[in-house]
Formats: C-alpha cells, sequence, structure tokens
C-alpha cells in the first residue's frame, strides 16, 4: 500500500511504495540510464528476496516529477536460523584443515559463531588480549604491530 506523498517546504517531496505495483506509470522514465533503479529489477527483487527481507521503495519528487529513487530494505533477523556459512564450513571441515591446520579451523568456526550471533542479537563486543609470562616483555599498546 503506498502511503501519502510527504511535502517538504520545497518543491521536493517523496512517496514510500511498498510493492513496485503501485509505481507510477513514468517510474521507468527516471530509471532509462540505470537498470538497477527500473521497475522490472526491483520488481526481481521484491519477489525473489528471502521470507524475512521486506523492501521500501522510495520515490523523490520535484514539482511531481519523479527526479531519484531510493531502496531500503529490513531484514528480520529472528527469522533466520543460520546464515549458513558456518554449516558449510562444518561440512568442508577435513578440506579446510588440509590447507590450513586444526587451529585456523577452530578460529574460523568461531568468527563464523561469532558474526551469526552478533547478527542475530543485535550486537557484539569484541576484546583482543595479548598474554605473556612477563607483563614487562610486551609495549603498553599495540602500536608496534602497524609500524
Amino acid at each position: 500500500m503506498a502511503r501519502k506523498i510527504i511535502q517538504l517546504n520545497t518543491s521536493f517531496s517523496f512517496k514510500i511504495y511498498t510493492s513496485t505495483s503501485e509505481f507510477p506509470s513514468n517510474w521507468n522514465d527516471f530509471s532509462a540510464n540505470n537498470i538497477f533503479f527500473s521497475k522490472e529489477y526491483l520488481h526481481i527483487l521484491e519477489v525473489s528476496s528471502p521470507n524475512n527481507i521486506s523492501s521500501n521503495f522510495i520515490g523523490l519528487f520535484q514539482n511531481e516529477k519523479l527526479v531519484g529513487v531510493a531502496l531500503t530494505q529490513f531484514n528480520n533477523l529472528s527469522l533466520v536460523n543460520s546464515y549458513g556459512e558456518r554449516d558449510n564450513c562444518i561440512k568442508n571441515k577435513i578440506q579446510i584443515i588440509n590447507m590450513f591446520d586444526e587451529k585456523f579451523f577452530r578460529m574460523w568456526e568461531f568468527y563464523l559463531a561469532s558474526c551469526e550471533s552478533a547478527f542475530k542479537w543485535g550486537d557484539q563486543v569484541v576484546y583482543q588480549f595479548q598474554l605473556t609470562k612477563n607483563y614487562m616483555s610486551t609495549p603498553n599498546t599495540r602500536d608496534y604491530i602497524y609500524k
């Protein structure tokens, strides 16, 4: 359902569309030089998106003429069980270990799990520790890494 046109204190206004079927008939006049803004391309994007992604299309108008287009997508991560990369990683464990080693595989699996968790729960904090037997053997900062 198209939302009402929002009038700004200029000659510009915008309209938010929830479906490409709501686009004005002259939508492709604006997108003639860019296929990624065409009604056909945006329709394919709309109907082929996963169930957890909803799209809104924004038309920017100047004096009632379409002069700009924007796409917004909402990704509902609570509907995603797994992003699949971690699952693929585990399925290919032997190949990955042969290419690198067991330690690399454990770190990579942990990295993918933490990314999945961060996306699912919406936040992540990363701490880095540098452990040594003698605290005087390493500098207080890690600036030496970037030189």
